[in-house]
């Protein structure tokens, strides 16, 4: 399988499934919910696009973000690592889709993740350390 990715004009998504790893770089500043996808619009076992397979491209803003990862958690790989050590800063919808993204991963009880992120950026140690209480299995690494 391809290397997936979305870039905006601050950021880059990218999801290698042969390290089973998201990487976000840059600042994330998503504004509002357009094309907002519900965590259950995806049929089980489908990609939130609908098509039996992910995309390797998909189209940037909080959507396609959120398609991107309800793709990944809809394989079931065993282990995940999310690394944003390279996100300088998020806004309240971007840590809104983190924790959506975490959240089903809960619910589908099947991928254990693990967080890298960078205790220098002032926001991740207490935005990541929240998302343990969503899922207190997340393995969170500084």
């Amino acid at each position: 399988m391809n290397m997936m990715e979305i870039t905006g004009s601050n950021y880059h998504v990218a999801y290698d499934p042969e390290a089973q790893m998201i990487t976000f770089r840059g600042i994330l500043r998503l504004y509002g919910t357009d094309g907002y996808v519900e965590l259950h619009d995806a049929p089980r076992g489908r990609s939130a696009t609908g098509s039996p397979e992910p995309q390797s491209t998909y189209r940037g803003g909080y959507s396609a973000i959120m398609k991107l990862l309800m793709d990944i958690v809809y394989q079931h790989p065993a282990e995940l690592t999310l690394d944003v050590r390279e996100l300088q800063f998020v806004n309240s919808s971007a840590i809104n889709i983190f924790s959506k993204f975490v959240m089903l991963l809960a619910e589908e009880q099947t991928t254990h993740l693990r967080i890298l992120g960078n205790q220098k950026l002032f926001w991740q140690p207490q935005a990541l350390s929240n998302l343990k209480v969503l899922l207190p299995s997340l393995t969170l690494i500084f």
